[in-house]
């Protein structure tokens, strides 16, 4: 079964939380240091309902990233065997009052965006793609709120780098390692080590499936961006926001992940006398008559 080692590899999509530990100081009130966010205010997820828009959703996040998702020409019937996966364009804004400039990754002009409201209420967006704001189209939209305002919420909502994966694999065999970056991020890394203490576990994984970044925002968007280009876009919000569980959703680019939802936990741990924000994952699978228990923690600094 390929479940096992997509499992392995694709850790962000595993279903269900476990407590994996490095210390006993769980304190989230003694977390790292991050930065302000200077654009929180003004963050935004909108969604295009109007078939006639070029673009389904676009996610401003808290960091300054842009995630446009294309409409495509046709959408063919959403089942589970032929489930629908957009395209993204990933770059960054700026915004000045209720326009933003939209840029790809190599900084060409993607667009303009005005955003309209009527009593505090964004209802329609206005979208220029000549860069001298001119001759544009208005389309409704739906803007979503926020998950919460809280501090944890705006802790959690920012741009990650991966630089420690502690890995613990239990049941038909016992195994874990610690994986520091470069290897940290890699989920090719992550899958070879499986197979190492898993030899029947045949499936493969595209070359440089390397996280690049992890991003949370507050509208409740959840985004991981790969070496190679792909990149995972989907929901998030909070299941016990006391404990830092939450859920989530979302399609990828690769129609073969068939996940669509998880849980997860955000915590504050330490780990070789360092506080790092990690990010935990676990999940129980039954491949070939045998049962493996994976538990992935990824210790995040603020990219």
């Amino acid at each position: 079964m390929k479940k096992v080692s997509i499992l392995l590899a694709i850790a962000c999509i595993l279903p269900i939380f476990t407590a994996c530990k490095h210390d006993d100081d769980n304190n989230l009130s003694d977390a790292p240091e991050v930065k302000t966010l200077e654009l929180k205010d003004k963050a935004l997820k909108l969604t295009f309902a109007d078939t006639k828009a070029p673009y389904t959703d676009v996610v401003l996040t808290e960091t300054g990233k842009a995630i446009i998702s294309l409409r495509p020409e046709s959408e063919p019937a959403a089942t589970r065997a032929n489930i629908y996966v957009p395209d993204y364009i990933y770059g960054t804004y700026e915004v000045k009052e209720n326009i933003y400039t939209i840029y790809d990754s190599n900084k060409k002009f993607v667009c303009h965006l005005q955003v309209n409201s009527a009593n505090d209420v964004i209802t329609s967006t206005t979208i220029y793609l000549n860069s001298q704001v001119s001759e544009g189209v208005t389309y409704a939209v739906q803007a979503l709120g926020k998950v919460s305002d809280s501090d944890l919420t705006i802790d959690l909502c920012r741009n990650w780098n991966i630089v420690h994966t502690h890995i613990t694999i239990d049941g038909a065999v016992k195994a874990s390692k610690v994986f520091d970056v470069p290897e940290a991020p890699s989920f090719n890394a992550i899958l070879d080590y499986a197979k190492e203490k898993a030899p029947q576990l045949k499936a493969e994984l595209p070359a440089d499936m390397v996280i690049t970044d992890v991003m949370f925002t507050q509208a409740g968007s959840f985004i991981i961006l790969f070496k190679n280009g792909k990149i995972f876009v989907g929901n998030w919000g909070w299941k016990n926001e006391k404990t830092g569980e939450f859920s989530y959703s979302w399609d990828g680019d690769e129609k073969i992940y068939s996940y669509e939802s998880g849980k997860a936990t955000f915590t504050v741990e330490t780990y070789k006398k360092v506080k790092y924000y990690t990010l935990t994952l676990s999940a129980s699978v039954i491949d070939g008559g045998k049962t493996y228990n994976v538990n992935i923690a990824f210790n995040l600094e603020e990219k």
